[in-house]
């Protein structure tokens, strides 16, 4: 639709489509603009420049970022889109050009940050339970048949033992 509007200079095809841009989260600006970078419509809040040259270095910033899309000239027959596919580029008509929030972006960033951050926590809290655990499932009988050998050692020999293992 953005070819055939930027091709026939159909601002009002051009403002359905920017506008319906704008309803998406994070979006700031929708902008679209023919070959020659001059604006055809353009709608949102923004402070750059509405020269497209001037975009690629707003994209910079650190609070937005600007997508920057060709628009090509859309072929009606198709067998002869697949034959130019072949021979030579598609012509760009215009851009499309769109410019984003990153505040959300670095929200869920956040938000994920400190989500990890008690995840592992409470992933290690869980692991030095289970080290403990384990480590006292390996080390009390060990340390009964330790004390065993010593009373058997100092003379008591009708000790009796009980581990609590099965087995040998």
């Amino acid at each position: 639709a953005s070819s055939y509007a930027i091709t026939l200079n159909r601002p009002d095809i051009l403002n359905l489509l920017v506008s319906s841009v704008l309803k998406e989260p994070d979006v700031l600006t929708s902008t679209i603009a023919n070959n020659e970078g001059i604006v055809m419509t353009r709608d949102g809040d923004s402070d750059h420049n509405t020269n497209i040259d001037n975009a690629f270095s707003h994209s910079l910033n650190e609070d937005h970022l600007i997508f920057m899309q060709p628009v090509f000239k859309f072929i009606e027959n198709d067998d002869l889109a697949v034959q130019n596919t072949f021979t030579k580029p598609p012509e760009i008509v215009g851009w499309a050009i769109v410019e984003l929030s990153k505040s959300s972006m670095r929200k869920q960033q956040f938000i994920t940050k400190v989500s990890s951050i008690f995840i592992s926590s409470g992933l290690f809290v869980i692991s030095l339970f289970m080290v403990y655990g384990i480590g006292r499932y390996i080390t009390t009988p060990i340390l009964k048949l330790s004390s065993a050998a010593n009373e058997i050692e100092e003379g008591n020999l009708d000790l009796n033992i009980n581990t609590g293992a099965t087995g040998e």
